[in-house]
């Protein structure tokens, strides 16, 4: 989560079965895991999995993971990472996965029919250490400060889950990232991380194919100029009323803003991307458009959110920080849904300042799948700098790309959004989204899921 500017989402007991209704890993299981069926997924004769892999000295991370709802052996592993910086991924199994609290009576979650266990299996990978259940020592979590930190983690961690009887079938298995918000930093940086592993034959072959952004922040120096854009042009809740006023902060941006991002490219330094990243918080912490700061959907920066559709408030981390919740998933220390360490320590290194688009540049020249999608109400990651960034990215077909205009995007003849497609590059603008589609529009967001995988792209299908 991008700090007020560009912030992001936040986002065993088992009772018997008979054996022979489930899923064939079952009976390869080495013990390692806890498998705590009939949680979340309510569906017992689905496969879960939770528990810990031990990535280096001192740091495990935690891990939730759900078998396909059908044909698990023939479907593909999708890892789910949240943003932040500082934000737990298992949180995002209620928004994708097979529970949903959107709607839903009480403390406990219901049955998701849009999950994306639908057609993947979905592993949800708490990182960095000191984030979620993650768990490490006080200097590791102290040490933890980038996403180039990161990255390497997360590649020992699939290293490590290949070793295991109930994931050993996932080697060589087509493999997808979705990630959101500050996964735009994530995503691109794990996808090529694990490609340079490939190259090297070094551990197990990761047969990366898809990398999916969900309201993403690729980068800052875009997204902070076009929150400018967003706030004036915006057909919900506007901030700036006048033409003179949005020409002011344009300026004001491309004099004081701009260039402390272009020496945080030159340099590479901490101490001068850190203030790139910080002047960027000046956007939305004072002037016209502080009310728009810390806003997921731009209809209520001016009014109460209505309960039925108040994604700030958490019900999910407080599900999951129940004792007799905790203790099925086999955690080892208390949940934390959101570490405002993380954050500040990534914000000291100035690592939201460095633009991931060379990241993307080299997944996508790899043949790397990639999908951007975002919605029109999202303010925080608006899709006016989900678009450009996408545009932005170094391949083969990028003018083509930036030259294309948005068409409509349909499934079954019904509309679902605006797209452009060049090559294995997709993307989507989804109306009446806010941050986070699949929380807002899940029918939309499961068939964008299901198509990108099926395809390596979008394409409007009429019946």
């Amino acid at each position: 989560m991008i700090r007020v500017s560009i912030i992001a989402c936040l986002l065993a007991g088992a009772l018997p079965v008979l054996a022979a209704t489930l899923p064939s890993f079952l009976h390869a299981r080495d013990g390692s895991f806890k498998e705590p069926l009939g949680l979340c997924e309510t569906d017992q004769h689905v496969q879960q999995y939770s528990g810990y892999i031990k990535v280096e000295d001192d740091i495990e991370l935690f891990f939730w993971f759900f078998a396909a709802r059908t044909d698990p052996d023939k479907k593909p592993l999708v890892a789910e990472f949240g943003g932040g910086p500082g934000g737990a991924s298992t949180r995002l199994a209620e928004s994708n996965g097979p529970c949903v609290f959107k709607g839903v009576e009480g403390d406990a979650p219901g049955h998701n029919d849009l999950s994306f266990t639908t057609v993947a299996n979905m592993i949800y990978i708490d990182q960095p250490v000191g984030v979620g259940f993650s768990k490490g020592s006080d200097d590791k979590v102290r040490q933890m400060d980038s996403t180039n930190k990161a990255a390497p983690l997360v590649w020992k961690f699939f290293q490590e889950l290949y070793k295991h009887n109930e994931f050993t079938k996932f080697q060589g298995r087509d493999t997808g990232i979705f990630t959101m918000s500050y996964g735009g930093i994530y995503g691109p940086a794990f996808a090529k991380y694990i490609l340079e592993q490939n190259a090297i034959d070094n551990g197990v072959p990761i047969n990366l194919r898809w990398l999916c952004i969900d309201s993403g922040m690729m980068d800052l120096s875009i997204a902070s100029s076009s929150t400018i854009d967003y706030a004036y042009e915006n057909p919900y809740t506007k901030l700036l009323t006048k033409q003179k006023d949005y020409a002011a902060l344009q300026d004001k941006f491309t004099e004081n803003y701009a260039p402390l991002f272009e020496t945080c490219k030159k340099t590479d330094k901490d101490d001068d991307c850190k203030a790139a990243a910080e002047k960027s918080k000046e956007l939305t912490e004072g002037g016209a458009l502080r009310e728009m700061g810390m806003n997921f959907d731009v209809r209520y920066v001016t009014k109460p959110v209505p309960l039925d559709e108040d994604y700030i408030t958490d019900p999910t981390s407080i599900w999951l920080s129940r004792e007799e919740i905790s203790k099925r998933l086999g955690a080892k220390q208390e949940y934390n849904g959101f570490s405002n360490q993380i954050l500040e320590q990534f914000y000291e290194t100035g690592d939201p300042a460095r633009s991931a688009l060379p990241n993307l540049s080299q997944v996508a020249k790899a043949g790397v799948s990639i999908l951007f999608t975002a919605g029109d109400r999202d303010y925080i990651c608006n899709h006016k700098g989900v678009q450009k960034s996408a545009e932005s990215i170094d391949f083969d077909g990028r003018d083509n790309f930036a030259q294309k205009e948005l068409l409509p995007w349909t499934v079954g003849g019904a509309y679902y959004g605006d797209y452009k497609t060049e090559g294995r590059i997709s993307y989507l603008k989804v109306d009446f989204a806010g941050h986070c589609t699949p929380y807002y529009r899940p029918t939309i967001a499961l068939a964008f899921f299901r198509q990108f995988l099926a395809n390596g792209y979008l394409v409007s299908e009429e019946s």
